[in-house]
C-alpha cells in the first residue's frame, strides 16, 4: 500500500509537466525536442546581437536559431556531410554527430561534437572552430580541425559528450564520457582547442 501511494505521489508531478508542456509552443529545448528531432541540444547567444543558435545531434549537427528564445527556425547544418571524412574512416559504421557543445572563447566559437556507434567503446571527439556564428555574417565558415581526442577498447573511457570551460584565469578545460567509467578531462590549449 506504502509503495502505491509512493509511486503516485511520485508520478503526479510528472502529468502535470507533461500536460502544461503540450500546451507551451515548440521548443527544441524540451523533451519534446527529442520527438522533433533537436537531441542533445547545445545552445549560446550570437556575440553579433543575431539571436540564440542551438546546434543538436544529427547528420552534420543540427542548427536552429531563435531571435527570441521561443520561435524556432532549423537553418542547415555545420558540415555538409554526415560526418567529416576523417571520423567517418577512424569509426566506421558511424551515422551521425553526437552531443555538440559550443562556447565562445578568444574572439571565436568552439564547436566539440563526438562522433561513435551505439554501445561502442571506439569513439571519437572532434573540433569545429568560427570566428561568427551567424550563417549572414561576413567571414562565417565552420573550419574543422579535427580528432581532439579518441577512445579504443584500451581505454578506461568513451570519447562522447564533450564540454569545453574556460576559468578566470583563462585556462580552457574539456570534459567527456560519462560511459563506462565515468567523467573524464584534461586542460586543453585555449588557443587551438586541443
Amino acid at each position: 500500500m506504502k509503495r502505491r501511494i509512493l509511486l503516485k505521489w511520485l508520478l503526479i508531478p510528472f502529468l502535470f509537466s507533461a500536460s502544461a508542456m503540450a500546451q507551451e509552443p515548440f521548443n527544441p529545448t524540451s523533451k519534446e525536442s527529442l520527438r522533433l528531432g533537436v537531441p542533445d541540444p547545445a545552445i549560446i547567444e550570437a556575440r553579433d546581437g543575431s539571436g540564440y543558435y542551438i546546434f543538436a545531434t544529427g547528420h552534420g549537427v543540427v542548427v536552429w536559431h531563435s531571435t527570441d528564445l521561443k520561435a524556432w527556425k532549423r537553418i542547415g547544418t555545420v558540415f555538409d556531410r554526415h560526418v567529416p571524412a576523417w571520423a567517418e574512416e577512424a569509426v566506421p559504421g558511424c551515422d551521425g554527430i553526437w552531443a555538440p557543445d559550443i562556447q565562445y572563447a578568444g574572439g571565436q566559437y568552439y564547436l566539440y561534437y563526438s562522433v561513435s556507434t551505439f554501445g561502442s567503446q571506439r569513439s571519437v571527439i572532434g573540433l569545429a572552430v568560427n570566428k561568427a556564428i551567424n550563417p549572414d555574417a561576413p567571414g562565417y565558415r565552420w573550419e574543422d580541425r579535427g580528432i581532439v581526442i579518441e577512445s579504443t577498447l584500451k581505454n578506461d573511457y568513451n570519447a562522447i559528450d564533450p564540454a569545453m570551460f574556460v576559468d578566470d584565469g583563462g585556462k580552457a578545460y574539456l570534459t567527456w564520457g560519462s560511459y563506462w567509467t565515468g567523467i573524464k578531462g584534461c586542460e586543453i590549449d585555449p588557443a587551438m582547442g586541443k
